[in-house]
């Protein structure tokens, strides 16, 4: 018998309280989530009268003490997903772009980058005045208020200043270099607080996409395909970034939160979020006597894999080799598999008018699918993520 200390915790005369949406049922119905994440408890609701709930915490307790091996049989269905992905999968790689990048020598440009006050000599030339400028109107945002992050400082590197970067944005970079195929920059200066990495010239995919043939459209999203299941092979034991441990990116309203010792708590502090966001709409249902929407519940799969978290027209780069490259790693961590398709959608919606529709076509061959349950539960998470900075759980 296991030794772990179970702890467990029964809500009783629950049958007092109507199954109306009202205060007081929400305020139980949250019960759970919250002990669950806030003590790492299981919670029952029970009513020795109506009997509810007994069957679920007689169940919890054999299966503490004696619990039951569950074998899941692949059903026809489940298998029939996996052949088809690997149909795709096979098809991808009969299409992708070829990888020919080539490897420069920039240890002459390295050695004029010692210190910070060299990269800002640098940012006042040229070269990088000229840069900062061409780079807004790619962007399409010359008249914006903020100036670009990104710096050309040689004919060869880039900077990108330390308060755009990921806290594990350089580690991110170089696991990818080191575990996968992908294109993605050089780092360089490991001492410096900016990022330094190699310049790739080519056009983002948000500048050339609607000039590209439907044919190399489809070619394009064969590669990012192949891309995304190479992320996908690299999994962890824990969630977030690779070097703070904690979670953060679109999803989580560019905050940071965690780090979290396992996977469960994880799950646990997402559920609790994820009630919260959903209660405004429950209070609006019931305002204008419409039907409440569903308890968020997730399918997802919460194994933790690596994710770029940021997969955008703007993040991907097609150089004049006809390489394809990713950039901009500072949301990337290890999470459940969905998240990554379930930003790129974020993006499709915020920015409907700036993506074409032979982009979103794309999606879901990119980066797979996610079930109606896991857009409603993540809706709902991001929804009220923003009430939980500075709180610990």
């Amino acid at each position: 018998m296991s030794t772990t200390r179970t702890a467990v915790i029964a809500l009783t005369k629950v049958d007092l309280i109507s199954r109306d949406y009202s205060p007081d049922h929400l305020t139980l119905l949250l019960r759970g989530p919250f002990l669950a994440a806030n003590y790492d408890t299981t919670s029952f609701a029970i009513s020795a009268t109506t009997g509810e709930g007994v069957d679920e915490l007689i169940s919890w307790i054999a299966n503490v003490f004696s619990p039951i091996t569950i074998i899941h049989s692949e059903t026809p269905r489940s298998w029939w997903r996996k052949v088809c992905r690997s149909l795709l999968d096979r098809m991808a790689a009969c299409f992708a772009l070829p990888d020919r990048r080539l490897v420069r020598e920039v240890d002459e440009e390295i050695s004029e980058i010692a210190d910070g006050a060299d990269i800002r000599y640098l940012l006042k030339g040229n070269l990088a005045t000229e840069w900062d400028t061409n780079l807004k109107h790619r962007l399409g945002a010359v008249n914006a208020p903020y100036d670009v992050a990104i710096h050309r400082v040689t004919p060869s590197l880039i900077v990108k200043e330390s308060s755009a970067c990921g806290p594990s944005e350089r580690a991110s970079m170089e696991y990818v270099l080191k575990h996968t195929m992908i294109p993605v920059p050089r780092v360089h200066c490991p001492d410096s607080p900016h990022l330094v990495m190699d310049y790739i010239e080519g056009e983002m995919l948000y500048e050339c996409w609607d000039r590209l043939s439907p044919f190399m459209q489809f070619r394009i999203a064969c590669t990012l395909r192949l891309y995304v299941r190479q992320l996908q092979t690299l999994k962890h034991e824990c969630v977030g970034a690779l070097q703070s441990g904690r979670a953060g990116g679109i999803f989580f309203d560019e905050g940071l939160y965690g780090p979290f010792d396992s996977v469960r708590r994880f799950r646990q502090f997402c559920e609790l979020v994820a009630f919260e966001g959903w209660q405004p709409y429950v209070y609006a249902a019931r305002q204008r006597e419409a039907p409440i929407p569903p308890m968020p519940h997730s399918s997802t799969d919460w194994t933790p894999v690596f994710i770029h978290g940021d997969l955008n027209p703007s993040n991907i780069l097609l150089s004049r080799d006809g390489t394809l490259w990713v950039v901009d790693w500072g949301e990337a961590g290890f999470y459940p598999s969905c998240i990554e398709t379930l930003v790129m959608r974020h993006h499709e919606v915020a920015h409907e008018d700036d993506y074409p529709l032979s982009w979103k076509r794309y999606r879901h061959f990119i980066a797979g699918t996610a079930t109606k349950e896991e857009e409603g539960f993540w809706g709902y998470f991001h929804t009220a993520i923003h009430r939980f900075r500075g709180r610990t759980v």
